[in-house]
């Protein structure tokens, strides 16, 4: 009887309850997935940022004026710039388009075009590569005053340093300096009695590209782009180029602008003028 006490005693009185101080599993699996996708979304998150970097910024213009009556005049203006900048570089592209016409004969019809390489060496200076061409064609019908020769192409190509004087939000200056290859090829004139040669010589290029955007351009800016080329060959040899313009906001993406663009030849085509100015209103539209 004793020994059937003891194993009784000794017996579970019941079932055992089971552990209230256990944790619950954790998500172990939830928390790596997570981590995985931030690692995977993380460059394309980063390209997202860096994509204004690589965005394109310019401006297109467009001008055109009729007269009908006692004279017949028509003209066009068309100019379009472009520049991309990256961290490394600066692309920067310019063209422009003029035509004008007065009693069916042609007075003018010119095309610009340029392009312009930079390459950072610092934040603010850079080497360049730079080429720029202006195609003139001459009139159809030779008046006895008007000059025995025309401008039919000027070019110029070759290598540079440049420099950010200023990169304010209301003033930019950029300043240049190099070495470029010039060649002038002229037309002569139905009429006329002689022709002007060619001209071609290796030339220095000085320039300079001005902003002054006041209130951060929220209505008003002034640009001013010049460049400069002396002979290094000839002293008498020198040619300036200045595209001035001023323009005004009408609308987030639109404005008009006023432009003034000189040219300057010391020793122009025989008869011709050293300046030629040309003024253009037109509107235009910035991306």
């Amino acid at each position: 009887m004793i020994h059937i006490a003891l194993l009784l005693s000794l017996a579970p009185s019941g079932v055992a309850k089971p552990a209230t101080d256990v944790a619950p599993p954790q998500p172990v699996a939830e928390e790596r997935w997570d981590t995985l996708a931030e690692t995977l979304t993380a460059p394309a998150m980063a390209q997202d940022e860096e994509e204004p970097d690589r965005t394109w910024q310019g401006s297109v213009t467009l001008g055109a004026t009729t007269t009908r009556g006692n004279t017949d005049i028509q003209s066009v203006s068309l100019n379009a710039d472009a520049m991309k900048e990256r961290e490394g570089d600066r692309f920067t592209y310019g063209f422009a388009y003029n035509f004008s016409e007065q009693d069916g004969r042609i007075n003018q019809r010119r095309i610009n075009g340029s392009a312009k390489y930079d390459y950072f060496l610092t934040e603010k200076s850079y080497a360049l590569v730079s080429a720029n061409a202006l195609r003139d064609d001459a009139p159809a019908v030779v008046p006895p005053t008007v000059p025995t020769a025309s401008l039919s192409l000027r070019a110029t190509g070759g290598v540079g340093y440049g420099r950010k004087l200023a990169e304010g939000d209301e003033f930019k200056l950029d300043a240049e300096a190099g070495v470029v290859y010039y060649h002038e090829d002229f037309r002569r004139l139905p009429g006329a009695v002689r022709s002007t040669l060619p001209d071609e010589y290796v030339a220095a290029r000085l320039a300079y590209d001005a902003a002054y955007t006041p209130d951060k351009g929220e209505k008003d800016s002034i640009e001013q782009r010049t460049e400069i080329y002396p002979s290094l060959e000839d002293g008498d040899d020198v040619y300036i180029a200045a595209d001035t313009r001023f323009k005004t906001t009408l609308t987030e993406s639109m404005f008009g602008q006023i432009q003034w663009i000189l040219n300057w030849d010391h020793t122009p085509a025989a008869g011709n003028k050293q300046a030629d100015h040309l003024f253009i209103l037109t509107v235009g539209w910035k991306f």
